[in-house]
């Protein structure tokens, strides 16, 4: 395993309901860890009037039972999508997950 040198967050998606009684959609973090960030593979594309771009990545953090492909990973400002979550060998040491970054 390579560098834990990224402060991740894993979270997942809530509704809270607000002053007025409104249901709003927000996320929660549910984790926070040393991860590494790596960045496996690309994409740019049109779509929506402007140029887009998928970079997927692979992130190795310690293990945490739960994730799921409707969590996402937080890295300050840039966010995650995750594609698979797996434990490594089944030993529940190391958790690899495969996630993609979308930028505009």
């Amino acid at each position: 395993m390579t560098a834990l040198n990224h402060r991740i967050e894993i979270q997942e998606p809530v509704t809270v309901t607000d002053s007025f009684g409104e249901r709003i959609p927000n996320w929660l973090t549910v984790f926070r860890a040393w991860a590494s960030l790596e960045p496996v593979a690309g994409r740019k594309y049109f779509a929506d009037q402007g140029l887009h771009s998928d970079t997927t990545h692979a992130i190795n953090t310690p293990y945490f039972s739960g994730v799921t492909t409707k969590m996402r990973v937080k890295y300050g400002e840039r966010t995650f999508v995750i594609l698979q979550a797996s434990n490594v060998g089944e030993r529940n040491r190391q958790l690899f997950i495969q996630a993609k970054e979308r930028t505009s």
